[in-house]
């Protein structure tokens, strides 16, 4: 996981920090069926010059229903400050096998990483491409000294398929001082969960079964 700041931003509102990092919990995946596939990624929804590398690889299941939800939890960081927060990031589902990758996305968000505010439910696209997500944050999400934010999978039937999630960026309005309004009108604060080459994002995220 990665915080990518510029340092003119940093010098005007702070941007967004990352303030910890989540063990992960029982109920998780089952075993090898979430993990960074290291050529999977895009450069789509990619922040500045970053290449493709990498992406999440969230394979479908074997051992519950269509109706099993399988979800990952990313936090906390801050949003005290900031308004108007987005969340973007590139997303591909990847069958071989009719119920083999995930079709169901839910997106939560929650401040204390155990009560979720669902926001959005989206149908992942079968086709095998990488597909651009664009979502607005409940206004519940401004302020926050503690932000997470939760993908549920389901509808996955065997472990056939696989959906790929990379280059996830948070983005918020940064309410200016007046003295730099002239200059930085526009310019915004980003968060950018950046999957490939990252050693350490792991320790980042917190895997659960529901």
């Amino acid at each position: 996981m990665r915080l990518r700041k510029s340092s003119l931003l940093v010098a005007a509102a702070g941007a967004l920090a990352l303030t910890g990092l989540l063990v992960p919990r029982a109920n998780a995946f089952p075993g090898g069926q979430l993990l960074i596939d290291s050529s999977a990624g895009t450069t789509m929804n990619a922040f500045d010059a970053d290449t493709a590398g990498g992406a999440l690889d969230v394979m479908g299941n074997a051992r519950g229903s269509a109706s099993t939800q399988y979800c990952f939890d990313i936090g906390s960081f801050s949003t005290v400050g900031l308004h108007d927060l987005s969340l973007s990031f590139a997303i591909a589902a990847v069958t071989t096998a009719p119920g083999g990758a995930f079709t169901t996305l839910d997106l939560a968000y929650g401040t204390n990483g155990t009560t979720w505010t669902n926001f959005d439910t989206i149908a992942i696209n079968q086709d095998g491409s990488f597909h651009i997500i664009n979502d607005n944050l409940p206004t519940g999400a401004n302020s926050q000294s503690t932000l997470f934010l939760q993908f549920c999978f389901s509808g996955a039937t065997n472990a056939s398929g696989h959906v790929f999630v990379d280059n996830i960026q948070v983005n918020s309005v940064i309410p200016e001082p007046s003295t730099y309004l002239g200059s930085l009108l526009g310019l915004l604060g980003v968060l950018v969960l950046c999957w490939y080459q990252r050693q350490c994002l792991m320790r980042g995220l917190s895997f659960r079964r529901v």
